[in-house]
């Protein structure tokens, strides 16, 4: 009888282990577009977290030359109106200005973050940009962002890349929850269009 018992946890174990990632961390898949799919989840600010999954044609390399070109980023992420390196530490950390395009009647935003590299197993990378509210003085006219984290993962799959970003962010200031709500869609979903775009050289 123990042994049946037994028998039955490790196999309740093993289907438990076949749910999949999304189900398991509360994410709920709210847009399936062009090959681009966007989860979401419920965080402790009023904006929802986020997570964007696609494959591409590219490389790890072209990947990382692109986004360790931090100049470049406003061509591609979504809302972005200027992006500049303020510091590099090393070949795996830098820290980096970004001002956000908010929709009227929403004051702008902007943020300094610090971002970490982690080379994958594979041949892949990961980056996480970790916000620093108080890195650099604020500016006239623009609302600080006092919390953020973002995190990309570039895993080659043959030919193919696969990215995943996830990204989870208070906003600080007055945005309805509408708003915020529909920009934790919009916004990675576009960011990742204009990624394949640049990084396929559509």
């Amino acid at each position: 009888m123990k042994g049946i018992v037994i028998r039955i946890s490790l196999l309740l174990f093993a289907i438990a282990g076949f749910i999949p990632s999304q189900a398991q961390e509360g994410w709920k898949l709210e847009r399936e577009k062009n090959g681009i799919k966007v989860y979401t989840k419920k965080s402790s600010s009023s904006l929802k977290d986020s997570k964007s999954v696609m494959v591409i044609n590219a490389s790890a390399k072209r990947a990382f030359d692109l986004l360790t070109d931090f100049e470049r980023h406003r061509d591609w992420m979504d809302r972005i109106r200027a992006s500049r390196l303020l510091k590099k530490v090393s070949d795996t950390e830098f820290y980096v200005y970004y001002e956000v395009m908010a929709p009227w009647p929403v004051s702008d935003r902007d943020v300094a973050v610090q971002y970490k590299v982690t080379k994958m197993e594979g041949g892949g990378f990961k980056m996480e940009a970790i916000g620093k509210p108080n890195y650099v003085p604020q500016k006239d006219g623009m609302v600080r962002v006092p919390e953020s984290y973002s995190s990309w993962e570039f895993i080659p799959k043959g030919d193919k890349l696969e990215i995943t970003f996830t990204n989870h962010s208070n906003p600080g200031g007055g945005i309805p929850d509408w708003l915020a709500n529909l920009s934790a869609t919009d916004n990675p979903y576009n960011t990742l269009s204009n990624l394949r775009r640049v990084l396929e050289g559509q």
